[in-house]
C-alpha cells in the first residue's frame, strides 16, 4: 500500500514539475491581449450545488496556452471552490491563434477571468446567451 502512494506521489510530482517548467518558460500575455487570441470559447457549466446555494463569482485562472493554440495547464489563482473545477474544465477547452516572437509561434501564459453566475448559465442552458461572439449560440 505504502509503494502505491508513493507511485502516486511521484507521478503527482512529475505532471506539477512539468506545469511549472511550462508556465517559465512561457511569454506572459496580458488579459486584454490573449483576449484578441481566443478563438474558441467554452462557457463553464454551472456547477447544481453552487446553483442550489446560489454561490456566484468569477474565478481567477493561469492558464499555458502551448504553441498549436491549445491550453497545456490550468492553475487557480482564486475563486470560490464549487466553481472552480468548472472553470478549469471549461478554460481547458479554449482555444488561441498562435502567439508569435519573431514569426515563430511560442508558449505564452496569460490570466484569465472566468464569471460563473446562475443567470449566465440559465441562458446558456436555453440558449440565449450572447455574451461574446466566439460562444455558442443556436
Amino acid at each position: 500500500m505504502t509503494l502505491i502512494w508513493l507511485l502516486v506521489f511521484a507521478l503527482l510530482s512529475a505532471a506539477s514539475a512539468a506545469n511549472t517548467d511550462a508556465a517559465q518558460s512561457a511569454i506572459e500575455v496580458s488579459l486584454a491581449n490573449a483576449s484578441e487570441y481566443l478563438v474558441k470559447k467554452v462557457p463553464p457549466l454551472y456547477p447544481p450545488l453552487a446553483k442550489q446555494v446560489r454561490i456566484q463569482g468569477k474565478v481567477k485562472l493561469r492558464a499555458v496556452i502551448s504553441k498549436t493554440g491549445t491550453v497545456d495547464a490550468v492553475n487557480m489563482l482564486s475563486g470560490h471552490p464549487l466553481l472552480v473545477q468548472a472553470a478549469v474544465d471549461a478554460v481547458k477547452q479554449w482555444r488561441y491563434k498562435l502567439f508569435l516572437v519573431d514569426g515563430q509561434p511560442v508558449v505564452a501564459s496569460t490570466e484569465i477571468e472566468v464569471p460563473n453566475d446562475c443567470e449566465d448559465s440559465e441562458e446558456l442552458i436555453t440558449g440565449r446567451f450572447f455574451g461574446s461572439p466566439t460562444m455558442w449560440v443556436p
